[in-house]
This record gives structure tokens, sequence and C-alpha cells, in this order.
């Protein structure tokens, strides 16, 4: 219920509909609704400069456990576009890149983007080991601020990603399962409703 404003602009999102005011310079009131059958009212805020593929950071925190990565993303001097969660040490020198987006085709992703160097764009996707590859290019994807898929190129990028989600391709899924709990990602105990329910259902 807490409202992290970076959060979900790194998450991609634009508009959200809040039942408070947001004091806030990097979000605009776009309208109001109120409910005549309830006390509800609506408003539409759009927020500013969302992740559309493009966010480019190059201030690596090394972060092995999944709750310290939520506090030290909630932290006010993490500034999405600069600073970026990773699990293992990537070897590179970063700079930010110059350009960068994404598009979806029919079960794939197209990545583009420019550097003059070693740059990670940081996508508002979700990070999976069933995203695979298509054809040859100097890119590596890796999984960035806990859910979030990053991918490391070095000058020129033209990727082309296969979601590759299908129910007859499990592998992938377990290993995504064997990632969460490396990374000690447990719910708390009282959201469940009974021990029997899979921790990351």
């Amino acid at each position: 219920t807490q409202l992290h404003l970076s959060i979900l602009r790194m998450l991609g999102v634009k508009y959200i509909i809040y039942p408070l005011a947001i004091e806030d310079p990097a979000v605009t009131l776009r309208q109001q609704s109120h409910s005549s059958s309830s006390d509800f009212m609506g408003n539409l805020y759009e927020i500013a400069d969302p992740n559309l593929g493009n966010f480019s950071p190059t201030n690596l925190h090394l972060v092995i456990n999944a709750k310290e990565m939520v506090e030290v993303m909630q932290t006010p001097n993490f500034d999405v576009r600069r600073d970026v969660i990773v699990a293992k040490d990537i070897g590179r020198n970063l700079v930010q890149a110059t350009g960068g987006g994404f598009s979806f085709g029919h079960g794939t992703i197209k990545i583009w983007g420019k550097s003059e160097g070693d740059s990670l764009l940081v996508l508002p996707i979700q990070f999976s080991n069933c995203l695979k590859r298509i054809g040859d290019g100097d890119y590596e994807l890796i999984r960035v601020n806990l859910l979030l898929t990053g991918i490391l190129f070095r000058q020129n990028l033209d990727a082309k990603i296969d979601v590759g989600l299908g129910v007859l391709s499990p592998k992938c899924r377990l290993a995504d399962m064997e990632e969460l709990h490396s990374l000690e990602m447990v719910p708390e105990r009282k959201v469940l409703q009974s021990p029997e329910n899979w921790p990351h259902a």
C-alpha cells in the first residue's frame, strides 16, 4: 500500500489510479472521478519519464538477498536511472548508453541500443531463464533489481529474444525457482493460508 514512484517508474508504469493526493513534481493529475455508490475517489495520475527500455544505469550495487534488494531500492538516494542492483559481479566498467528501447513481437522481444563502450539497459520485463537469444550477438541477459531483465552489450545492440514460456519446457522455470531460493526470496508466513502453499506461486 506504500507508494514508491521511483519503483513504479522503473517498472515502466505511466499511469496510476490512486485515492489520495500526490504532491510530486514528476506526477501530473489527469482526471478525477467519484463513485456515487461509494466514497471512493479515483485520481488518475501520469508519471513522467517511465522506463521504456532506455534506462541505462552505471552505478552497480552487489546484493545477494531479496529482502536487502528491496530495501536498497526503497532508499531515497536510489536513482532508478543511475543505480542498479545485481546479484553477481558482471566484470565490466559501464558507461551510459546513448540510446535504447524494445518492442514486442509474436512470442519475441526486439531490443536495440547504442553505446560508446559497455552498457546495461534495464527492461521493464520480468526476468526469467526462459528468455532465450535468437541468433548471434555480443550481449548477455541478467537479472537486475530483483525481478527485471537487464541486457549487457557493447557499442551496438540489435537483439531478438524468444520469450520461451511454453508449458512443455519447464526446466527454465525450475532454474528460476532455484535462483529465487538462492536469493532467499520467501514470503512472510502471515500471508500464507497453509504451509502447503508453493512459496513463489
